[in-house]
């Protein structure tokens, strides 16, 4: 594209030679400047034969911006390559010689340059100097539209730079009149719709007045309708009224939500006064410092208001609206409207100085926001909302405001129904609710049939896209909405649908309202650039109370009042924001903003403190973690966490505590005297990595499950102290729930919310545990436990064993039945000792003892006592002497009837080296268990003492008999409906008694490892899904799958954090249905693919034979792809190190083919890829010779490498 005319190009040149750089210099820096503005950035490297990294400074003019310039680039010297990638990679060349068409025999041929540097990088642009002025090529990868916005934009600003001037480079304009007209017209939400009332309140009256035996609020199983709720507000009113309360004043309401609360809120409009709610469960001291700044004229109290009296304190008159009580005698008000002028309500928010800041929203805003709100979710009088939110929380004026503004029922639930999933899943159906709001972290939860919710909105944070999904079903409407306090509760909505990977955009603004991105002069960025998200229209906030900062969150800018959200923002092609974050401090936690200089304050006080920074990091074990760094005054030890996490709770909201305290010596810094926060999260993993010192309790069998199983992986503690109560070890009511739900599922016990507030600890959750305990068939409670031997019953056979028994009914023992595990131990090995340990081992796990009787026509498994001894050799240690033991082993096989099904054989080498081979029928261990049991033969190896293990395979087997089948007939049901497409097609053949299997080995080094690993993450993958979707590619181009035919996977089975520690086959095998897109440009997309993955996990309960006799036209025996994740296990034998004999008489990978193929055909192909020795990976590509020619396996599993690759960097084409 032409970037400037002659003329300008002259001028241009003359500036830059008046500095002393070139012209190609003096466009390279403007590339600089532009990138700078376009991400925020200041500091910005690109690539002009090496790597040139420029401060960017902008409030310099022209002049001294490109000298500066200059001197970066003349500075390089010998340049070479960042020592990191940047998010987006940019190069820039500047091409002298000018290429020209050229006619050849007749015949036109035009010349395409190729632009220099335009490998592996994002970007890359080149200027070329003609007849005509400048001219700019550019290559580039990844978004079109994104790039054509940044190509227009440069040549906007070079041709601004070319009219020379003393203008700041940070006021250069870099957005074209093109693109300030497409701006304006997606910024603009488009005239707010016609309001049916001017305020809720009137709204109110008016449905009171049409409907008044209509129900508005249903509240712990009783109705109130729009007359009763009505009555209690005036005659609030009439109370108020007779305290002085009138326009201008403001009450203060300390209730949780209910009826009395809501007709609290609509007296005090009546009367012209705000409101401001206090959340009851906030500590004291928050709730203090918002009274002493409200300027409250009445305290409302109600339900749950425990902290009144600590509040008033005789300086404020206190009016009580519990249930029952009578009102005053003042005579009631004239029903006087609400002002559209006065204030609405007061909600304080978290301030960045330390002290809650309220927000000021009038009459006005309110109502425009509850009338665009009603109208885009077209509620009305038939729909029931729920509401889930705290009053104190502005989601709850959507819930309750907007909801009375529609005619429709408010459903409250208590505070019980919102701690717990399951209660609250209960709830909202009992209650038939049409619309609820609901935080992202919660929604995992509440999975489940709602057949009266028809839309379902989210707000307040971003979201795994694969919500839509999962929620946006069978016509419901699935919105995500944004919006500050300031700006009202919603200001952007989106309607989401389909699949999506990433979260999904913010949407645009509702009509009244205007949304810009400006950069920090308060100018308009480009359309795709990065800037502040800022809000204009009658939504906004009056300001803050009395507070003089409100000149810099609400200022003019473009023309009009905005408020600065501090949220970053783009314009996506598509005119929808997206949402990027925050451009300060500020963080979001479960939908709440949090000030970390508000925690900092908080905790600065505490006894023995110096300093103290808070940070949000992203925990290994948990996820997001707001973590606080202590450094304690200089001679005296840290305060205890307990202490700081009981001085915080006393001044500040639950979700604003740290769950982390990190005490330190002092803070880190960065060589510039910054907080160093890269090194703070080092120390975070580094505090929180589980090793020797750690203290170890006496635990009983329920307290081991508790601690290890549920409690220590919720709060990411390794071993958490059981005398200590919950929320003392750094818990929220959020995280209760999730152990709760984990009490359910390992125990089959269900514990209210109220039951685990009253028994906090560890230790007091047991006991309540082990009193409700239902008993197994054969087994006692875990303080009595005896192993299922001892009970001398049988019990159900687990789904795939049955597979594999009807198979080994008319087939004798596979090789692929077998797993084996194959070890070089250097060191000392006392043989006698080590089958004492492999006899203890068998004896903890029944799996091990288990054999097989059929009765009655069906499988059975029965434990006994029979248990397999070490076999002692003595031998010359080298790849040979194992190859030939794994070949015994096979040889031995395995009687399914009689057993044993495991056998372990020690090789004494004449030195240190010695071989242990072991090897389990695959019928009674999965994968997974191969770490445990390794582990566990270790410590018993050490300590020679180990009871049962707390949960057996048995356990597994009669829970999954009792759920199955109804299981099953959900999820088929799912499949017929969303994947009739896969359906039908041709029937693979019957299985041959022997089958005759071709493989083929796959490698990847550990770089290369790395590599896909690093691309799978960068896209929002799994290894396991770029792996299978580069299977899935390879198998389809060579005709070896049907387009939307499944590939089945195993899955571990294991749904529960209980049987991490349990030896067993626990997996099964599960269909993924989603094809790679292929785009028009040779582009691929795996996002449907990965929905189907996360599809597949959330199905991994169902058994595949049941699904196939459910369904049985789903394929069954078409690709298999395995990503073999199960651990070797961490221990080492006493005195010894372990390491894996590198042999090619030993199989690469696991062989799966075959044993996982359904009884009555063979998979196709099948891809098992495992972890190597050396760090890498390794696969085995197999296929069946009867039906896949050798050569096109091979070729079909280079492919797979060649797809990984490319997938990897989320952009290939077709060769």
């Amino acid at each position: 594209m032409a970037l400037c005319t002659r003329d300008e190009a002259t001028a241009l040149t003359d500036l830059a030679g008046a500095v002393g750089v070139d012209l190609p210099t003096a466009v390279f820096g403007l590339l600089i400047l532009l990138v700078a503005r376009w991400d925020r950035l200041d500091e910005v490297t690109i690539a002009w034969g090496g790597a040139v990294t420029t401060a960017v400074d902008l409030d310099l003019d022209l002049s001294a911006f490109l000298t500066a310039v200059g001197t970066s680039a003349s500075a390089v010297g010998e340049r070479g390559v960042p020592d990191h990638r940047p998010a987006v990679a940019y190069t820039f060349d500047d091409v002298r010689s000018l290429m020209r068409d050229a006619v050849l025999d007749g015949c036109q041929v035009s010349l395409e340059e190729v632009v220099p540097g335009a490998l592996d990088v994002d970007v890359a642009f080149a200027i070329r100097q003609c007849g005509s002025g400048l001219e700019l090529l550019a290559h580039h990868r990844g978004d079109r539209v994104g790039v054509e916005s940044f190509v227009e934009s440069f040549g906007h600003l070079v041709r601004v730079a070319c009219r020379g001037g003393r203008t700041p480079v940070g006021q250069l304009g870099i957005v074209s009149d093109r693109q300030a007209a497409v701006l304006r017209r997606i910024a603009d939400g488009g005239p707010p719709t016609t309001g049916s009332a001017a305020t809720v309140l009137d709204a109110v009256r008016r449905h009171a007045a049409e409907q008044p035996d209509c129900v508005a609020v249903r509240h712990d199983g009783r109705a109130h309708t729009y007359r009763d709720v009505l009555a209690v507000a005036e005659a609030i009113a009439a109370d108020l009224a007779a305290l002085g309360v009138g326009p201008g004043s403001r009450t203060l309401l300390l209730s949780s939500q209910g009826p009395e609360a809501i007709s609290a809120v609509l007296a005090t409009a009546a009367v012209g006064a705000a409101y401001v709610p206090l959340d009851v469960e906030a500590p004291v001291e928050r709730l203090a410092a918002i009274t002493a700044g409200a300027g409250a004229s009445v305290l409302i109290v109600g339900a749950g208001a425990h902290h009144a009296h600590d509040l008033a304190d005789g300086s404020i008159p206190v009016l009580d609206i519990g249930a029952g009580r009578p009102r005053g005698s003042a005579a009631r008000p004239t029903a006087r409207s609400a002002n559209p002028d006065d204030p609405a309500y007061v909600i304080f928010t978290s301030g960045s100085t330390g002290t809650p800041k309220g927000v000021v929203v009038g009459q006005r805003a309110l109502a425009h926001f509850a009338h665009e709100i009603v109208a885009a979710y077209k509620m009305a009088p038939g729909d029931r909302v729920l509401a889930f939110a705290r009053p104190s929380f502005d989601v709850s004026v959507f819930e309750v405001l907007a909801t009375l503004y529609a005619g429709a029922t408010v459903c409250v639930a208590t505070v019980e129904q919102r701690r717990d999933p399951m209660l609250l899943r209960d709830f909202m159906r009992g209650e038939r609710v049409t619309v609820a709001e609901l935080p992202p972290a919660l929604m995992p939860q509440l999975r489940g049939d709602y057949p009266d919710l028809r839309l379902v909105s989210v707000g307040g944070e971003a979201f795994p896209g694969s919500l839509v999904e999962e929620w946006a079903r069978d016509g419901r409407e699935f919105w995500n909405g944004y919006g500050p306090t300031e700006t009202t509760v919603a200001v952007t909505l989106m309607r989401c649908d389909g699949r999506w990977s990433t979260p999904p955009p913010i949407g645009r603004p509702l009509p009244g309202l205007r949304t810009h991105v400006l950069d920090d002069r308060g100018q308009l960025q480009p359309p795709m650039a990065l800037g502040e998200l800022c809000v204009a229209g009658p939504s906004l906030a009056d300001g803050y109370l009395d507070r003089p900062d409100s000149g810099f969150c609400f200022v003019d800018a473009v023309g009009e009042r905005v408020y600065r959200t501090g949220d970053l923002a783009r314009w996506r092609p598509d005119g929808n924001l997206q949402f990027h974050g925050r451009n300060d401090r500020q963080v979001q936690i479960n939908g709440f903003r949090v000030e970390p200089s508000d925690v900092e304050q908080g905790l600065g006080g505490a006894e023995g403190v110096a300093a103290v920074r808070v940070e949000l990091f992203d925990h290994p074990s948990i996820g997001r973690v707001l973590t606080a760094f202590v450094v304690p005054v200089p001679g005296r030890t840290a305060p205890t966490t307990a202490a700081l996490r009981r001085h915080a709770r006393t001044r500040l909201p639950e979700y604003a505590v740290p769950r982390r305290f990190v005490a330190l010596p002092e803070i880190p810094l960065t060589a510039h005297g910054k907080v160093d926060r890269h090194a703070l999260e080092r120390l975070l993993v580094e505090h929180d990595r589980p090793d020797a010192s750690h203290i170890r309790h006496d635990l009983s069998p329920t307290e081991h499950l508790l601690a290890v199983e549920l409690v220590g992986p919720v709060l990411g503690t390794p071993a958490p102290d059981p005398e200590a109560g919950f929320f003392e070890l750094g818990g929220n009511s959020l995280q209760a729930t999730q152990v709760l739900g984990g009490i359910r599922e390992v125990f089959g016990v269900r514990l209210s919310v109220t039951d685990f507030f009253q028994n906090p600890t560890i230790r007091s959750l047991a006991v309540r545990i082990d009193h409700a305990l239902p008993l197994a068939p054969g087994r006692t409670r875990p303080d009595h436990q005896e192993t299922a031997a001892e009970s001398g019953q049988t019990f159900p056979t687990i789904a795939f064993q049955e597979e594999v028994l009807e198979i080994a009914r008319d087939r004798p023992y596979t090789r692929s039945a077998g797993l084996h595990q194959v070890f070089t131990l250097t060191g000392q090995v006392d043989p006698t000792r080590l089958r004492n340990a492999w006899t203890a081992l068998q004896q903890r796990h029944d799996a091990l003892r288990t054999t097989f009787v059929e009765v009655g026509g069906r499988w059975r498994q029965r434990v006994g006592t029979r248990t397999s001894d070490l076999a002692i050799r003595s031998g010359v240690v080298d790849a040979r002497t194992a190859v030939e033991a794994v070949d015994r082993h096979r040889a031995a096989g395995f009687k399914l009837a009689d057993g044993p099904l495991a056998h372990a054989e020690l090789i004494v080498g004449a030195g240190d080296a010695h071989v242990l081979v072991l090897s389990w029928h695959h019928i009674v261990v999965d994968g997974y268990s191969l770490g445990v049991l390794w582990d566990d033969l270790c410590r018993l190896y050490d300590t020679a003492a180990a009871g049962p293990a707390p949960i057996q395979q048995s356990d597994f087997a009669v829970r999954q008999a009792v759920s199955r089948r109804a299981r099953a007939v959900e999820v088929a049901d799912a499949i017929r409906s969303r994947h009739f497409e896969a359906l039908g097609g041709a029937a693979a053949p019957p299985r041959p008694a022997s089958a005759d299997l071709g493989a083929v080995t796959l490698r990847w080094s550990r770089e290369e490892r790395e590599s896909l690993v690093r691309g799978a993450d960068e896209q929002g993958l799994t290894l396991h899904m770029l792996l299978l979707a580069s299977y899935r590619c390879a198998v389809e181009e060579y005709g070896l799958l049907a387009q939307h035919a499944p590939v089945w996977t195993p899955m571990s089975g294991r749904l529960s954090g209980s049987w991490g520690r349990s030896v067993g086959i626990f997996m099964n095998l599960v269909p993924v249905f989603g094809s790679v897109e292929h785009s028009p440009d040779g582009g691929a997309s795996v996002g449907a693919l990965r929905s189907g993955c996360i599809d597949a996990l959330d199905r991994q309960d169902v058994p595949r034979n049941d699904l196939v006799e459910l369904v049985p036209e789903l394929p069954r025996a078409t690709a298999l792809f395995a990503l073999q994740n199960s651990s070797p296990g961490t221990a080492e034998l006493v005195g010894t190190r372990r390491s894996v004999p590198e042999s090619p008489g030993l199989p690469a990978a696991a062989p799966i083919l075959e044993f996982d193929s359904p009884v009555d055909s063979l998979f196709l192909t099948a891809l098992s890829v495992e972890s190597s020795a050396d760090g890498g990976l390794v696969g085995v590509f197999e296929h069946d010779r009867a039906r896949v020619d050798p050569a096109t396996a091979a070729e079909a599993a280079t492919r797979v490498r060649d797809r990984a690759a490319k997938m990897a960097t989320g952009w290939f084409r077709d060769a």
